[in-house]
């Protein structure tokens, strides 16, 4: 959005914001009136759409911010914003689940590295399997779950939607332990050290996932040294608009095949048609 430019959206917010402020200013003067004439119920009604005019205040300004900082708005619905469990929200669970999952990570790769007997050649391939395969998790999950039915998992998810700039994450102890219980069933159907690498290519995706999407919505301005990965992150804030659409964050390929790529500068139903930019796939 370029500093010299009112958008429509934007000129509606700053109006709204304004007859807001002089609701409330309208509802201070006219409140010890009613409350000195005994009007109690009025004075109850006046007071409860004061509080209602000043929360969306803070919505309004908080939205503002939001697109000046990202330049999208959010399209969460309000009354999921700051319901959710501390087990989601909050610095201490974010940053201890980012050191968890590398060290993690790290730990089956010297498992796999010093159990796996053959050529390095193999484990390098069973490794990069994992990561791969990895895209497909987080296309799943994304949309199926956090997309999905009605949930814990969900409600989480839509507080980041709300607020994409929030320290959001699933909480610390999740993936770990899904990677140790995903590394047990697949030692059923495989040796051990070959299972041990393909978890830690799987948990290198979820890293890479998880880095680059705190990028994405934390250091935006610093994405320029690529442009593959500029184009994941204007397709990742399209998804942030159009929630049905581009479901993968760091692989789009599964986008592709269900058919849920959008691109980036794609225009809303009812728009003239602009041309497709180039959707990476991986």
């Amino acid at each position: 959005m370029k500093t010299d430019e009112v958008t429509p959206g934007e000129a509606g917010r700053v109006t709204t914001i304004r007859e807001l402020h002089e609701l409330i200013v309208a509802l201070d003067r006219r409140l010890p009136q009613v409350q000195r004439a005994g009007e109690i119920e009025i004075a109850r009604a006046a007071t409860e759409l004061r509080m209602e005019a000043l929360r969306r205040i803070e919505e309004l300004e908080r939205e503002t911010a939001m697109i000046t900082r990202t330049g999208y708005a959010t399209t969460a619905i309000r009354a999921d914003r700051g319901r959710v469990s501390g087990a989601f929200v909050g610095a201490v669970n974010y940053y201890v689940a980012m050191a968890i999952d590398l060290t993690a990570a790290l730990v089956f790769l010297g498992l796999g590295v010093r159990w796996f007997i053959g050529h390095p050649g193999v484990a390098v391939g069973v490794a990069l399997l994992g990561f791969l395969s990895f895209g497909f998790l987080e296309y799943a999950v994304h949309r199926w779950v956090l997309h999905g039915l009605p949930s814990f998992a969900r409600r989480g998810h839509r507080h980041h939607h709300a607020e994409p700039t929030a320290l959001v994450a699933t909480p610390f102890f999740v993936a770990a332990i899904a990677s140790i219980a995903i590394w047990r069933l697949l030692c059923l159907v495989c040796p051990a050290p070959a299972a041990a690498l393909f978890v830690f290519g799987l948990y290198a995706g979820y890293n890479h996932f998880a880095l680059f999407h705190h990028w994405v919505h934390h250091h935006r301005s610093a994405i320029g040294f690529s442009s593959y990965w500029r184009r994941l992150d204007r397709l990742h804030h399209a998804h942030h608009q159009r929630q049905g659409s581009n479901f993968g964050v760091s692989m789009t390929m599964w986008d592709a095949v269900f058919g849920t790529a959008r691109p980036a500068n794609e225009k809303r139903k009812g728009s003239s048609s602009t041309s497709a930019a180039a959707v990476p796939l991986l």
